[in-house]
Parts: C-alpha cells; structure tokens; sequence
C-alpha cells in the first residue's frame, strides 16, 4: 500500500513508493515481480486495493478488472490525521458501478493508543462522509516504520475498538509478515482470519499458496490489467472478509411458540443478531446445536433468507441465537377445544395408537413421544373429558379406569349415541322380524352405552311374540324401543322390528 509525505512529530516525513518483495523466510529480493492479469497458473486475484496514486479509476477500468477475478476493491481514505485521499469518492462509485464490493483502509503513523484512537475517529469521519455503510470493511493499513514503537499490539487493538466504537464493526488489519515478526504484532484482539497479510513471492502460483491461516494474502503490488493503465495490488480472500456476499432476509415475522431443538444426523450452528451470512456477525459461529439437543425452545421470529429458513430461538439460559428451522422440531397448535363428558370405549383393533399426557401428540416436548400403548386397554370404558383439533386430526382427552388421564386419537375410540328424546309409553306390540334380523339390547338402544355395543339375543327367537312397551327413545340411527317379554326380561329393539 502506498503513503503520502506528512508532518509526523513536528518533522517532514516523505513517503518511499517501492515495496520490497518478501520470501517465506523474510529474505528480500530487488523488486516485487511484475504480473499480468489473466497469465495462468496464478493464484486467485480476487481483490485490489487502490489510493489517489491510481487516479481517478473508471468503471470501465473496474469492469475490466472484475473480468479477471476481481470482486472487491479496498478504496484508501485516509492517513494519519492529516491526509484524505481526494479521489476516494469518485474510486468507491466507479467500483460499486462495475459490480465491485468496496471497503476502506487507513495508512496508520499512530504510536500510542491515543494517537490509534485519533487516527480511528479520522478515518471513520471521513467514511461516514462518504455515507459509506457500517458494515463496510474498515482496514488499519499497519505497515510504517514510524509506528514500531512502544506497545504494537496495544496501540493497533485501540485503533480497532474505536472503529467499532465509531460504529463499523467490520474491521482487519493489514500488515506484512515482516513487520509482525519484528514487533511480536500479536493478532488475538482481532483473531487470525481478520488479518489482511502482505508477503510477495518471487514466483507466485495457485498451487502454492502462502498465508493461508489468515482473511487474505496480498500476494503481489504489481500487477497490470489488459486495457487498465497502471499497476495495482492484488489479493486473495481466503475467508470471504471483503468478497463477502451477505444474504438478504426476504420475509420475517414474529411468532410465539414452542420447539425442540433436534441434531439428530444434523450439526446446525447457533448464530447471534441473525440467520446466517445475513451480517458479519454470523458468518460463521463456534456454537453448535448439537450441544443443546433435545432442549426445549421458544422461537420468537420466523425468516427466509436464499438459503432457507431461519427461527430465532431462546434457550433455556435466555441467550437468544438463530437456526435452521429444519434443525428444530416444531410441536403442533391446538386449533379448538371443548369440554364434554360422556362415555366411549377404547377400540384397537387394528390400530396401535399411543396415550399422550399433557395433551394431543406433538403439542408440547412432553408429548412428541410415548410408551403407553392404547392396545394394553382395548375395550376398556373411559370417561371422555375433552375433544381438540390439531392438524393432524381429532384427540380425545380421556380418563382410564385407573384415574389416570391420557389424549388419544378420537378415531382410536368406540364412541356411544345420544339418546335425544325419550318418553314413557304404555301399550302392546308384536314383535315382527319377518325378513329382519334385529338385537335385543340391555341398558338402553344399541350403542348408547358400553353394555350395548353388541349383543348375542336376536329378536326373530322371540317373533311374533306379544310384548309390553314401556319407553320410546330416539338416537341418529333411529327409534328404540323398550319391551318386556313374556318372562318378564327387558331389551331395547329397533321400533321397526315391532308390529302394534
């Protein structure tokens, strides 16, 4: 990167502009190679960084750079507190015309944390003229002879936690490995894959690439573009800091419910102030589902983003974080319900339904799954205390000869008809099954009760037979009819199997 002459302590300091070329063990060559842009075997050139040595860089310019790889470009804005670069506007327009992601970088001369913090403020002023947004890379160019003094690593980390103050939280340093090793520049206050790291190869090729535990290698300063006048430095981004392309959030809503977070073949992250690659924030997190498997969750928002879609999530210690919703088991909503009481028998033939306490299945985390089987009290009555509707179908509250209180699927249940109407009666009638073959029910008509879902006395062993009527009922399948037989025996038979 290139510096200006400036008055620095009261002195004149001017700027030297050839950059010495580095080899892995630090030994210095003559002059940094000369590339050209679409030579093979190169590594990736995804980004340039550019200052007012470029000039006034057309999007015509950018757009031919962009053919070569080129996805971003880091626009110099200032240096010290004393220099703004007065092309800088018009190199972040033309780069943004061409399609170019764009951010910033400081030449630093600070040496003490409070000259780090004046530089920052100088620096973020000055974007924030340029309405350069707060998710900008923001670059502390770290590289001067002038700042090798005192504490490095302190004066560099306040330059970063002003930055951040100031509102841009995404920042990096750059540097060359030359000026790290001889400062003990120590990068924990950033973390490795935030470092912009300079160091020039003699003979720099994809296949060997340097660097490669930090943000970016700067690899080479000067390179030449077909068709672009001048030479530039050329970078790679290992880990996406300036290529970057956030996901945008195409629909978002509030919502109130509970999940349960399931891993199972899965390992979702956890990410902080949205779903992930939405902000800097999340491109990536060390904090993994799997370690909270099976906790139950309040989700309290619902996005979709290109990737998919996204719940907000609290956790049991009230830390909020998003994740994949395909990552959570949603439970079902209880659409209605209503209190009834009647009669009805469990019925499993055929079936193997589950008994689910605290409601129908999948309604709560109590409730996803269960070891009672409703085949264990086939045929037992129940009382009926409670019918509700989910989406995948109709549940029955019910209580069990033990006292003990169970949803079951309604469908895994005999239930009993209404008597409607009934009235007492008083008169005589034959009974009549000439090419009919009618019950003879105990207790009440067919299926009003447990006693009479079925029954082993037909009525054609008693035709014709003279019998007194006592009560008439009425149920959906039709008119009952109380009789005494000639033994003195009452049953309920269907009123069309009598004749009067």
């Amino acid at each position: 990167m290139k510096k200006m002459s400036l008055m620095v302590g009261g002195l004149s300091v001017v700027a030297t502009v050839s950059i010495l070329s580095l080899n892995p063990d630090n030994s210095v060559f003559a002059s940094v190679p000369a590339i050209y842009a679409g030579t093979s075997g190169l590594p990736r050139m995804d980004v340039v960084d550019v200052s007012s040595n470029n000039g006034n860089i057309s999007v015509t310019s950018f757009e031919k750079m962009h053919k070569y790889g080129v996805s971003a470009a880091i626009v110099k804005l200032t240096e010290a507190t004393s220099y703004r670069n007065p092309y800088a506007a018009q190199q972040i327009a033309n780069a943004k015309r061409a399609g170019l992601k764009v951010g910033a970088y400081h030449y630093s001369w600070y040496t003490s944390p409070s000259s780090a913090q004046a530089e920052a403020k100088y620096f973020t002023n000055y974007a924030k003229s340029l309405n350069l947004s707060s998710d900008t890379l923001m670059v502390d160019d770290l590289e001067d002879t002038y700042t090798k003094k005192n504490n490095v690593t302190n004066n560099a980390k306040a330059f970063n936690t002003q930055l951040k103050l100031s509102g841009y939280t995404n920042t990096s340093t750059y540097t060359g490995l030359s000026y790290k090793n001889e400062t003990g520049l120590n990068f924990s206050y950033i973390g490795n894959t935030r470092v912009w790291m300079a160091q020039y190869p003699f003979t720099p090729s994809g296949s060997s690439l340097w660097n490669t535990t930090y943000g970016m290698w700067q690899w080479n300063s000067n390179t030449t573009f077909p068709g672009v006048s001048g030479t530039f430095d050329v970078s790679i981004d290992y880990t996406n800091l300036i290529s970057q392309q956030y996901d945008t959030i195409t629909s978002q809503k509030a919502v109130n419910y509970k999940a349960q977070i399931e891993q199972s073949g899965r390992r979702d992250g956890l990410f902080i102030n949205g779903p992930r690659n939405t902000s800097i924030e999340n491109v990536s997190t060390k904090v993994m589902a799997p370690s909270y498997d099976k906790q139950s969750v309040s989700v309290t928002a619902i996005a979709v983003t290109r990737t998919g879609t996204w719940a907000q999530v609290v956790l049991n210690d009230g830390k909020t974080y998003w994740i994949d919703n395909a990552g959570l088991r949603t439970f079902d909503t209880i659409t209605s319900q209503k209190a009834v009481n009647y009669k009805a028998q469990i019925e499993q033939s055929g079936r193997r339904d589950g008994l689910f306490i605290n409601g129908p299945r999948n309604t709560s985390i109590e409730n996803v799954s269960t070891k009672v089987m409703a085949p264990s009290y086939d045929k037992q009555s129940v009382s009926v205390t409670a019918i509700a509707v989910t989406r995948t179908g109709t549940w029955a509250q019910v209580v069990l000869n033990d006292g003990k209180t169970y949803w079951i699927d309604n469908a895994g249940l005999r239930t009993f008809d209404t008597i409607t109407s009934q009235k007492a009666v008083n008169y005589k009638a034959q009974i009549e099954q000439s090419g009919r073959r009618d019950g003879l029910f105990i207790n009440g008509p067919r299926n009003t009760s447990i006693e009479n879902v079925s029954t082993k006395v037909m009525a054609p062993s008693y035709d014709k037979q003279s019998v007194s009527v006592t009560a008439i009922a009425v149920t959906r399948t039709g008119t009952w009819a109380q009789v005494v037989l000639n033994d003195g025996k009452t049953y309920w038979i269907d009123n069309a199997g009598l004749r009067k």
